[in-house]
């Protein structure tokens, strides 16, 4: 008789690392929502002495995420940027930080205001390999990039940055928020970290804020400490800086994880559909999506991800047309979050990178005119005629060339 087969991504999403409660038999594991713990006596300390130093609930979701993403440890937090500020607070002082120039704009603040002061943070292009490779010629700790980025849908290259990383003595982060672990697992690779913000796909449902380091095996560890694996030390400062994840989000995200498989497939679908309508329209200048054969980066996305994602940005040529292109969209919501069974649409230029200075926006490719689109699990058709209808809008306000 033959082994059996290892389970598949769709089961892992409903049963990986969560097993029915022991005590009652719940298939649900109950929401543990207590702050306080009691000692039996002074020399017998529960596992857990209060929120701040963990949580049962906050404990299944880490054991989910981290089978999810192949990992062998994971650390929540109260948000994304919040396991990112994490990670950067880990870092010995005047540490060098490699940041990929096409960062989340929240992670761009983090490096540049909050921790400008203790860290050598320099910007690069990590989608261009001439110039990582330059930037990893000299001694790094730490690499972040993000791919496909946010909003552009840039790629990088993380067989190549995992190697020159390594060689240059930093650790690889990788902000894996887009994809999931379903569609792009970066600790398979050899990245040392996979970091999400559980805000987005993997809750799903415009309901929760959260974050979540996963762990490459060579990191993980037990309990918390200023010292030793780093799995502990995020854990140290996440109980030091009370960035904790509330039980309720927690569980709530567990229940999202469930049908992460279900969700995306139809909105990686979606998106597909969406992005071809799109650059066959004379109205849009240029279309980010890198399932597209003719986006920069498409086969290295090709080579490690298998799936395109659910996130397309489209530029319109102007703030007035993209003015235009939102306020005619009536199935898509303007709002400033993405991943969720509700389609959004997003002006990054005033909106997720507003504080980004213009000069600097532009050179990452964020004019006024680009608009990004999150696509939901409304139907596909629905959508595309949503598209068409706000493209024939900005097509009639177009200026007739005599």
């Amino acid at each position: 008789m033959s082994a059996p087969s290892a389970p598949r991504p769709g089961t892992l999403c409903v049963h990986g690392g969560v097993a029915p409660d022991r005590l009652t038999g719940a298939l649900v594991p109950p929401l543990v929502q207590s702050t306080t713990y009691a000692w039996p006596d002074l020399d017998h300390p529960p596992a857990i002495t209060y929120a701040r130093a963990g949580n049962a609930t906050v404990e299944n979701l880490e054991r989910r995420l981290a089978v999810l993403e192949g990992g062998s440890d994971a650390v929540c937090f109260g948000s994304g940027l919040a396991a990112i500020d994490a990670l950067l607070r880990c870092l010995p002082r005047n540490a060098r930080v490699v940041a990929g120039r096409h960062l989340y704009g929240g992670t761009t603040r983090l490096l540049h205001r909050l921790h400008a002061d203790r860290l050598r943070v320099d910007v690069v292009d990590t989608t261009n390999e001439a110039a990582l490779r330059t930037a990893l010629e000299a001694p790094a700790d730490l690499v972040l990039v993000e791919t496909p980025s946010n909003p552009t849908l840039q790629i990088t290259d993380l067989f190549l940055a995992t190697r020159w990383a390594h060689e240059a003595g930093a650790l690889l982060a990788v902000d894996n928020t887009f994809l999931t672990p379903l569609y792009q697992r970066p600790l398979d690779i050899g990245a040392d970290l996979s970091i999400h913000s559980t805000t987005k796909y993997l809750d799903g449902h415009d309901a929760t804020l959260g974050g979540a380091v996963v762990l490459h095996s060579r990191h993980a560890g037990q309990g918390d400490a200023p010292d030793g694996p780093l799995a502990a030390r995020l854990r140290w400062i996440r109980k030091a800086s009370g960035a904790v994840l509330a039980p309720f989000e927690a569980w709530l995200t567990l229940q999202g994880s469930k049908t992460l498989h279900l969700r995306t497939r139809e909105q990686w679908g979606t998106a597909s559909r969406l992005a071809k309508l799109a650059s066959d329209d004379p109205n849009i200048e240029s279309v980010y999506y890198p399932g597209l054969p003719d986006h920069d980066g498409h086969e290295v996305h090709r080579r490690q991800a298998n799936g395109d994602g659910g996130i397309l940005a489209v530029d319109l040529g102007g703030i007035g047309a993209a003015r235009d292109f939102v306020s005619h969209l009536r199935v898509f919501t303007i709002a400033e979050n993405l991943g969720a069974t509700e389609s959004v649409a997003t002006h990054p230029a005033s909106m997720t990178h507003a504080d980004l200075p213009p000069e600097r926006r532009r050179l990452d490719g964020i004019s006024d005119g680009l608009v990004r689109l999150s696509v939901g699990v409304e139907d596909p058709e629905d959508l595309e005629a949503d598209v068409r209808v706000a493209l024939n809008q900005v097509a009639r306000r177009q200026p007739v060339v005599a």
